[in-house]
């Protein structure tokens, strides 16, 4: 293990499911990002201005591992495959970190999924069938984690829908219950995709790949566009607003799909301080303000953002994620407005 990464001890499993062996039947589809995502996300975590990993802490297990089509006697990833990776992390020896096994423990979940409850993420694996849907419940090992303690931190960001099941049986972590005398220290936060019994989406993103909306705003949370220094509070206030610009305007219509991912635990957790990212956004000023000087701040008696003499009604310009507000002095005019950070923005302002 190397020790020049800046968190040597922190550990993740990322998992994509992209592809599954029983499509035929018509009961699941394949999907288009979960290799993406998986790659990307790992690519964060490795990045010395990400999660500062040693290459080798951080478990990749994704359907680009496996060759298309399946090989018939490999169908992965697969409930015991996963199983498997998570098995391995539980079982590191308290030894390397003080009283526990690493810092931070990172999970990250991508494809199909059903939930029981609204803190459930459950994927379901490459083999499933439709008489035998195969499932690993990938939060159950992190309520296990949670009670045995082999991490100070334990962060969970789950892009697969949580639709409502009315299967008997998600395949929960089968390890015997053991609780830590550092139980009540152990920190926790954990995002999902969506909401109890809605679906995630995915879409072709600004950076020409397939990505979960979800996960395409984790990112770009993480790299800079939440509030920096990136912590629980701000990555969570910017998945909130964010989200939804990723998705297409169809998806966000339709009232199966989740507009804002869901939360269980937020405690509090430091993510870095990356540079703050800007966004494209267009402000479409009212016909009287052509020719006007316009200034965009975040208060009237601060410096302002950028300015300019309006040259139409439109000004295109890039800001940060959060409230600004536009100011046109001449016609005493101002008006808040938020940039939620998504693909684009186009914001009427009418005073």
């Amino acid at each position: 293990m190397s020790t020049d990464a800046t968190h040597p001890h922190d550990r993740a499993v990322v998992i994509g499911i992209r592809r599954y062996a029983d499509v035929a039947a018509g009961w699941i589809t394949n999907l288009e990002g979960p290799d993406n995502d998986a790659a990307a996300v790992a690519e964060w975590l490795r990045s010395p201005s990400g999660g500062g990993l040693p290459h080798d802490n951080v478990r990749l297990v994704c359907s680009a591992d496996v060759p298309d089509p399946f090989p018939d006697d490999r169908v992965e990833p697969n409930q015991r495959g996963l199983m498997a990776a998570l098995d391995e992390i539980a079982q590191l020896p308290k030894n390397a970190y003080g009283q526990y096994a690493g810092r931070r423990l990172y999970v990250y979940v991508s494809g199909h999924g059903w939930a029981w409850r609204h803190d459930h993420a459950a994927v379901v694996t490459a083999e499933a069938r439709k008489e035998n849907r195969a499932n690993v419940l990938v939060s159950s090992w992190l309520d296990w984690m949670r009670y045995s303690a082999p991490f100070e931190e334990l962060v969970l960001w789950a892009d697969t829908c949580a639709s409502l099941t009315q299967l008997d049986f998600l395949q929960g972590c089968e390890l015997a219950e053991k609780r830590s005398n550092n139980t009540n220290n152990v920190k926790l936060f954990s995002a999902f995709a969506a909401q109890l019994g809605l679906k995630a989406v995915e879409n072709r993103m600004p950076d020409g790949s397939w990505h979960g909306a979800f996960t395409y705003a984790l990112l770009e949370g993480l790299k800079g566009a939440a509030t920096t220094p990136v912590t629980s509070d701000s990555l969570r206030n910017y998945l909130l607003n964010a989200m939804q610009g990723f998705m297409r305007d169809e998806q966000r219509a339709d009232r199966t799909v989740a507009r804002e991912p869901r939360f269980d635990r937020t405690d509090h957790m430091e993510f870095g301080t990356p540079p703050r990212t800007t966004f494209p956004v267009t402000l479409r000023f009212p016909p009287e303000c052509d020719g006007r000087p316009a200034t965009v701040g975040r208060g009237k008696y601060v410096q302002p953002s950028d300015e300019t003499v309006l040259q139409g009604i439109d000004w295109a310009l890039r800001l940060e994620a959060g409230v600004h507000v536009a100011y046109v002095d001449q016609r005493g005019f101002s008006q808040p407005f938020e940039v939620t950070g998504g693909a684009t923005d186009a914001i009427a302002i009418a005073f």
